[in-house]
């Protein structure tokens, strides 16, 4: 479709390609329009958002093709940038392990822990309007 474009927005720390869907009006260029990010999977163990969010680009570009006012509005109006799977290798390790709990990326923080004890927790690293909350063990879940 049209509106639609995939952008590759970086790699994640095992060199995953990480991967953005764009939607915004053809023609249009960037920050000609208000923007929107939409991000899932930023913990590994919560693919729900993930299929919320794809599902959103689904239904906008099939209600835009079928003339509805919601989503033409949307489409015409506005640049919206989807990251599905903010923490990639989080969700390979799950695979990997059958491990079900990790959340965390997968880069090594805390030396002769078990991998799954390792990591960032990414939404964590956000630095606008957060608690700073401190634990005496760096490694903790």
């Amino acid at each position: 479709p049209a509106h639609l474009r995939k952008e590759k927005v970086g790699e994640s720390y095992e060199n995953r390609p990480m991967h953005a869907y764009v939607l915004k009006p053809p023609g249009v260029g960037m920050a000609e329009v208000p923007q929107i990010l939409i991000t899932a999977m930023t913990h590994a163990r919560e693919p729900a958002g993930m299929t919320v969010a794809l599902y959103f680009v689904g239904r906008t570009l099939e209600g835009y093709s079928q003339g509805d006012p919601t989503a033409m509005h949307i489409l015409d109006n506005r640049e919206i940038w989807v990251l599905p799977f903010v923490n990639p290798d989080g969700w390979v390790a799950i695979e990997r392990t059958k491990n079900r709990w990790i959340r965390k990326n997968r880069r090594p923080t805390c030396p002769g822990r078990k991998a799954e004890s390792s990591g960032v927790d990414l939404n964590r690293n956000f630095d606008y309007k957060w608690e700073l909350r401190r634990s005496t063990d760096p490694c903790r879940e």
